[in-house]
């Protein structure tokens, strides 16, 4: 469904993972986005609704940890679309 760019950054004021998709073929959709520590299956919605656009930065990783991110996009209706593969990335 969707192809992610990740992109883990260290920088003056943190740590931050951007990512990036393609858009969805269906007009009119919000994306969600979720994380979870590598390999446990925890995942947790990072944005609190529903967001416009095919990029998100991350800002809340810590150095050394490898995370697992999915995408979701959400129609009018509000039902979501099944997840993206998953995407794994370590911090620098």
């Amino acid at each position: 469904m969707f192809m992610m760019l990740l992109k883990g950054c260290g920088g003056a004021s943190g740590h931050v993972v951007s990512l990036r998709w393609t858009a969805s073929p269906t007009p009119s959709v919000v994306y969600n986005v979720y994380r979870s520590p590598h390999g446990k299956n925890t995942y947790v919605l990072l944005n609190p609704s529903g967001f416009l656009g095919t990029t998100f930065n991350d800002t809340s990783v810590v150095a050394l940890v490898e995370y697992d991110y999915q995408v979701t996009s959400e129609n009018a209706s509000h039902v979501e679309s099944t997840r993206s593969n998953t995407f794994s990335i370590i911090v620098p």
